[in-house]
């Protein structure tokens, strides 16, 4: 029997699992940079570290800053691949080009801020924005990779749980927000209640989500999508500085990003079945 993936379409669908693996990894490497205070490991050169391609890895700070612009050039190369293809795709679906877009300019917009980090010294409040950036990209980027086997199923949604969808998406994205300004500075007790009070809004968001959805035919969809929320509040509490510990925090928050953009971003569905008979075509 022939299978319906085509070589084309694996070929785009490795590139976006290569793509997914190396903004995660970039995003655990720019935890730990920060965590361990490795930021400045290369100076303030930059391309160089050091006034050299390859400099002397003479302290671990000059190892972790080094490999984090490795891998964060070893991913722009397999997402600039990944979108040539997607591009072609895109022409099939509006929603595809929406998703470019807005990765694009996550991305952009991540790449001067920590460009400006290196070159100067940059107020917390700026630097902070770099978390939740670096994680909305990735998620993206995961809903359109999902989009490639399987677009967005279809649960049980109302103008009531659309508005606790976003309700979750922006008490995730200030918690983010608080906690990465609070790992860079002391703030003001505001800004460490607005931190505790947005991860109970997410938990709170999600218990009310996983409650309306619990006769729905989607158990799994449910479970994935309410568990990583769920613990949001207690995970962002964590700093380990330790390779392995920020990983799984980056791991598990990445796990709460992308559910957040598949529940506000994913699910919306214009024509899908169409979109996929027109991709088929298009490659066979």
């Amino acid at each position: 029997m022939r299978s319906n993936t085509t070589p084309s379409l694996r070929w785009l669908k490795a590139m976006g699992i290569i793509s997914v693996i190396g903004v995660f990894a970039v995003n655990a490497a720019g935890f730990i940079d920060h965590d361990t205070h490795s930021g400045q490991g290369c100076g303030a050169d930059w391309p160089l570290c050091h006034g050299a391609v390859v400099p002397r890895f003479d302290n671990t700070a000059v190892v972790i800053e080094y490999v984090h612009r490795l891998l964060t050039l070893g991913f722009v190369v397999a997402l600039v691949v990944f979108l040539v293809g997607a591009w072609r795709y895109s022409r099939y679906a509006q929603q595809w080009k929406r998703f470019m877009v807005i990765l694009l300019s996550l991305l952009a917009i991540e790449t001067v801020i920590c460009t400006l980090g290196v070159l100067w010294n940059v107020p917390a409040a700026i630097m902070a924005i770099l978390a939740p950036l670096g994680l909305a990209a990735q998620s993206v980027l995961v809903v359109m990779v999902l989009a490639l086997w399987r677009y967005p199923v279809v649960t049980s949604r109302t103008a009531l749980s659309s508005r606790v969808e976003v309700w979750m998406a922006t008490a995730l994205a200030v918690n983010l927000y608080m906690g990465a300004w609070i790992t860079y500075a002391h703030p003001t007790l505001l800004v460490q209640e607005l931190f505790h009070l947005s991860g109970m809004g997410v938990a709170v968001g999600a218990v009310w989500w996983v409650w309306q959805q619990r006769h729905s035919a989607h158990h799994l969809v449910n479970s994935l999508v309410g568990i990583p929320l769920l613990g949001v509040a207690l995970i962002t509490h964590f700093v380990t500085g330790t390779v392995v510990g920020d990983t799984l925090i980056v791991a598990w928050l990445s796990w709460a990003t992308s559910a957040v953009a598949f529940l506000t971003i994913g699910r919306q569905k214009p024509r899908p079945n169409l979109m996929r008979l027109n991709i088929l075509r298009q490659i066979r």
